[in-house]
């Protein structure tokens, strides 16, 4: 034993001192490589006046060159561009590089790694900022040595990834507790890594100050809903052009942009009125009351952290209640990070960062489906609470209606989890189980009821949300059903390939680059989510090998349901509305749910006594903590990634180069 404590102590250490040789070397490359070069100042004590550039004219240099250093302050701006031109002793003529955004508030963009061939002959440069602006350039100079940074939090990814690696050999598998939901410390642990994901997310929420301002004028329709329905009416207070309510489709966008007829964008319009098409629940809950109690307006972001803090307490609800019906063996360590895998999904990532109008009420049905099924399961679990459960449960799901209608497939999982509840136990849908009953169907009722009249007060028909009434890119009303379409729907959001390049953010925008013969409202994505989420990929494996092993009904059932859920949404989506990025949140809870019920089965399954048990729970635990970093890596980057014009390129410059200075050498 002593030994065995000895090994470990020293391979603890050798983590620490690789991971601080990696930091110090690898990660100050640019630093070393100035070692032995002199120094070249062209420039000092120079002031960029409000035409807004400094040039450097043709210099002769003829020395070699590894960096350009450019010192300077701004009065008000963030970043200034350098743009340089060169020859050297490869390269009789010029050529250019690209433009270089330097930020004064962060050293490391200060300097300019370059790469020319051999010595450089003549150098020309040009610093530019943002008109209006004023800056004072303290110093140009060439070969300029850089201090030596260290970065805790690189370092500390570091150490994590060869803990990874070395996992078995550091964290015996008996030193880690078994997950008990009743353990005290367990519960102060669960406590503050769900805090730490809430600060998170809320931090996350307002990262984007474009998200935060929104300067889009249609964004504001739940706050001009909140107005008007606090005297009494569900039709906007918006002027109509006499000429849409005569045309003969008002749906035909296009129409009426080449017609000069006016028209707000991304309304529903029905008989000579505005409407808000989006879900009524994020209103009723947060939008109506703030206005009732404050008279003001509740900003989109506000609720969309609300939201998503729901969300972060539902994925951590619905994992325990999982692994308590199905995994009991599962380790503490692992239930933290199946909880922590359905928050680090690629699509709530994107959700969370962009807090705007369209993905309002999909955040709010993704919490509300992890809360509705968790408190379901747990109605299993628990049999002394299970009315309780039961109701608050079915309450949850009810409000998915209202949120998003076609996520309402989610509500089929009852049928398996409910499966022997109702038919062997009898305790649901039978004279013992009236309670139950009640429990379960009253909560739908309850809140079907105010939708059903919102819907037929708007559009005369309880069943029409609005959606196919927008003044959208495309008409809505007429698009009709081929498969083609749902298969390239179904290929984007679920199989295509993400684009990568080698820079940060090393991923970027796909698009659907197909010969569709028709019409169809696509836009940009980031890849399917069976494939850019590592954590995920045990699906096919789980639908390739293991189906055909014992389950019980119930697991299998709910298995099942799930993964055809997230197909008939993707098809819904696909062909009634297109090919969006957003769109993909519809299928976060399905994905992420039947992943944990895989993954919770191998660890549970795996774990044992035996040597052979060992090793095999040893690899199972390392590939699930190596996706989970995986799947955490991509859904980081992709808030950096440019899909459109809202991004932390451009709305947040000076946060995307801080992070950005963390994946350079």
């Amino acid at each position: 034993m002593v030994r065995w404590r000895e090994k470990k102590v020293i391979r603890w250490i050798a983590i620490i001192v690789v991971s601080l040789l990696a930091e110090f070397i690898l990660a100050n490359f640019s630093s070393l490589r100035l070692l032995g070069e002199e120094k070249i100042s062209l420039i000092k004590e120079q002031h960029i006046s409000e035409n807004g550039k400094f040039i450097i004219e043709n210099t002769i240099i003829d020395e070699r060159v590894k960096n350009i250093a450019v010192d300077l302050s701004l009065t008000k701006g963030e970043y200034a561009d350098v743009y340089v031109v060169l020859t050297d002793q490869g390269n009789k003529y010029e050529y250019a590089m690209p433009t270089v955004r330097i930020f004064p508030r962060i050293e490391e963009t200060k300097y300019i790694n370059v790469y020319p061939y051999g010595e450089v002959n003549t150098f020309y440069m040009e610093v530019s900022i943002p008109e209006g602006e004023e800056a004072f350039i303290h110093e140009i100079a060439l070969n300029q040595p850089m201090e030596v940074s260290f970065k805790l939090i690189r370092c500390l990814i570091i150490a994590a990834v060869l803990i990874i690696i070395f996992y078995k050999r550091l964290i015996p598998q008996g030193k880690i507790p078994d997950f008990n939901p009743k353990n005290k410390k367990q519960r102060i642990i669960t406590a503050a890594v769900c805090f730490v994901t809430l600060m998170g997310a809320a931090l996350l929420a307002k990262s984007n100050p474009k998200c935060v301002s929104e300067p889009w004028e249609h964004h504001k329709q739940y706050q001009e809903l909140a107005q008007v329905l606090k005297k009494g009416e569900v039709k906007l207070n918006h002027w109509v052009d006499e000429r849409l309510k005569e045309v003969e489709n008002p749906y035909d966008t296009i129409a009426l942009y080449v017609e000069g007829i006016d028209y707000r964008m991304d309304y529903a319009y029905y008989q000579g009125s505005y409407y808000v098409y989006f879900g009524i629940i994020p209103e009723l809950l947060l939008y109506l009351p703030y206005h009732l109690i404050t008279g003001e307006s509740l900003p989109n972001y506000v609720a969309g952290t609300v939201f998503s803090l729901l969300f972060v307490l539902g994925a951590f609800w619905v994992s325990e209640q999982i692994i308590l019906r199905y995994n009991k063996k599962i380790s503490f360590f692992h239930y933290l990070l199946l909880a922590l895998s359905i928050c680090s999904f690629s699509q709530v990532f994107y959700m969370v960062q962009r807090p705007d109008l369209y993905h309002i009420p999909i955040i709010a049905a993704n919490a509300f489906t992890l809360l509705g099924i968790g408190f379901w399961l747990a109605a299993l679990n628990e049999e002394k609470k299970e009315v309780f459960y039961l109701s608050t449960g079915s309450l949850f799901m009810a409000l998915v209606v209202g949120c998003r209608p076609q996520m309402a497939v989610y509500s089929f999982v009852a049928v398996v989890i409910f499966w022997s509840f109702i038919l062997k136990e009898r305790k649901m849908f039978s004279k013992q189980g009236i309670k139950n009953t009640i429990a379960f169907l009253l909560p739908y009722g309850i809140v079907a009821i105010p939708i059903c009249w919102y819907n037929w007060k708007r559009f005369g028909s309880v069943f029409e949300f609005g959606a196919t009434l927008s003044l959208t890119t495309n008409d809505m009303n007429t698009r009709g059903f081929n498969w083609e379409r749902v298969w390239n729907g179904v290929f984007s959001f679920l199989l295509q390939a993400p684009s990568t390049m080698s820079e940060f953010p090393f991923i970027g925008k796909t698009n659907l680059n197909v010969h569709y013969m028709g019409r169809n409202l696509t836009e940009f994505t980031f890849g399917g989510l069976l494939i850019v989420n590592a954590v995920v990929w045990i699906l096919f494996y789980f639908l390739c090998i293991e189906t055909k092993k014992k389950f019980s009904k119930e697991y299998k059932g709910l298995y099942i349901v799930l993964l055809c859920s997230v197909l008939i949404i993707a098809i819904f989506d696909a062909n009634g509305a297109g090919i969006l990025q957003r769109y993909m949140g519809d299928l976060i809870p399905g994905i992420t749910l039947a992943s944990v019920l895989c993954w919770s089965y191998y660890l549970d399954r795996s774990k044992g006594d035996t040597q052979e048990k060992v090793d095999t729970y040893g690899k199972v635990s390392r590939i699930f903590v190596l996706f989970f970093i995986l799947n955490l890596t991509y859904s980081f980057l992709m808030i950096f990634a440019q899909g459109d014009t809202v991004n932390l390129y451009d709305d947040n410059p000076l946060l995307y180069h801080q992070i950005k200075t963390y994946f350079e050498l």
